[in-house]
């Protein structure tokens, strides 16, 4: 896995929520499984925030 870039990071301390886009790499295989783990490991960090990511696409190649 190569993660390629994360933009749009927004907290929101009010309302207990994380969100930004995250860009992995094209040829990875398991792009969901890949954003649905790294979303499991930070509510471990952070179990009173819910986190909302959106899997950006890379046409960089």
């Amino acid at each position: 896995m190569r993660l390629v870039q994360m933009h749009g990071f927004y907290v929101d301390t009010d309302k207990m929520m994380v969100s930004f886009d995250l860009i992995i790499d094209f040829k990875s295989e398991g792009q969901n499984e890949i954003c649905d783990h790294l979303t499991r490991q930070m509510k471990q960090i952070y179990p009173e925030y819910e986190f909302v990511v959106i899997l950006d696409s890379d046409f960089s190649d």
